[in-house]
């Protein structure tokens, strides 16, 4: 009863089968005998994929200040919740989110990265710019990172770094 990766599966089998209300009772009832940060996140992903950007936000916040689960998972919640507040355009929160995750995770490229877009919707370029720097420099792999890299110095009419 306390798996979270089982409960995972279950909801998304139930989700792909076009079954919303059950793959939300899967989440609810594993809730009920022990929220933690994957169950929590997965569910948030669940609200999300079908629109429901409010409630996801709360799962996401819950996801990434309960006190069970994994320093990796309740990194990911807070990924989660940062992108969002980004979306949101809810910057500040944003920041706080990603910042929180990234203690948690000091060298995850996804939360780099999370930060940087913050600073770049501020339009803290420089900021912005060492971010995508450092990001890129700790996985060279990760396409979002560079190309959001490139529109910001696209933007900023920096076309040959672009």
């Amino acid at each position: 009863p306390d798996h979270a990766p089982l409960h995972n599966a279950r909801a998304a089998a139930a989700e792909r089968r076009g079954q919303m209300h059950m793959a939300r009772q899967v989440y609810s009832g594993a809730c009920t005998r022990g929220a933690c940060a994957a169950l929590l996140h997965g569910w948030g992903q669940l609200e999300l994929r079908d629109g429901k950007h409010a409630r996801a936000s709360a799962l996401f916040e819950r996801a990434a200040t309960c006190g069970r689960g994994s320093a990796e998972d309740r990194a990911f919640a807070h990924h989660a919740l940062g992108h969002a507040r980004l979306r949101q355009r809810r910057l500040n929160e944003a920041h706080a989110a990603f910042t929180a995750g990234l203690a948690l995770s000091p060298e995850s490229s996804q939360l780099i990265l999370g930060l940087a877009l913050v600073h770049a919707h501020q339009r803290n370029d420089e900021a912005a710019r060492a971010l995508f720097s450092r990001a890129v420099r700790i996985d060279p792999r990760h396409a979002h990172a560079w190309r959001a890299w490139g529109v910001m110095e696209a933007r900023l009419g920096e076309t040959d770094a672009a």
